[in-house]
């Protein structure tokens, strides 16, 4: 069994990729909202996007803090802000495209 899930991982990471490159190509110039605080970081690897403005919220301050010390070294520069991404506090239509990271953790 744990084989199986090894191997269903691999394939879930290059595809996840795969929609990322395609979705970035209309990141470029846009305004980006990630829910998260550090999930932009693998974009830097597979892609030379550079958004108008990228938006990072967390509702863990642990969290939120290291994708602040992340975007010490980044060639773009997130905001960073504790919100609750079922309460966010920006206007309608402020972004371009929300993004948001699962991470795949077999049991």
């Amino acid at each position: 069994m744990t084989m199986y899930l090894a191997h269903a991982k691999h394939y879930y990471r290059r595809r996840r990729e795969e929609i990322l490159r395609e979705q970035l190509q209309y990141a470029n110039g846009r305004r980006i909202l990630e829910i998260g605080s550090q999930c932009w970081l693998p974009w830097m690897k597979i892609s030379i996007f550079q958004p108008d403005a990228l938006e990072c919220i967390n509702i863990s301050e642990k969290e939120l803090e290291k994708g602040i010390n992340s975007a010490t070294t980044s060639r773009v520069t997130p905001h960073f802000s504790l919100m609750d991404a079922n309460d966010l506090q920006f206007e309608d239509n402020s972004f371009d495209l929300v993004f948001l990271a699962m991470r795949f953790s077999p049991s």
